[in-house]
């Protein structure tokens, strides 16, 4: 999986996201890669979180200054 998010004033950042499960201890049940990055994506204005599938996104780079849109993205929260 990969994730793309932003915080007010920041660029976009990138990061790889393993695809399986997490604890989410904030609502105490186990949830799948995409509901947990989501519901780890701060409200409010000028915060936003996309995920979605490593495999439609090819040599897609992490590390770049200012990440790059997601194809077929899976899902997403805030202000995007």
């Amino acid at each position: 999986m990969l994730v793309r998010f932003k915080d007010p004033g920041t660029d976009w950042n990138a990061q790889v996201l393993g695809g399986g499960y997490a604890w989410n201890a904030a609502t105490n049940t186990c949830q799948d890669a995409v509901t947990y990055f989501l519901a780890t994506v701060a409200d409010g204005p000028g915060h936003c979180g996309q995920i979605a599938g490593s495999a439609y996104n090819p040599g897609y780079n992490t590390d770049a200054p200012s990440a790059a849109p997601l194809k077929k993205v899976l899902g997403s929260k805030g202000n995007c």
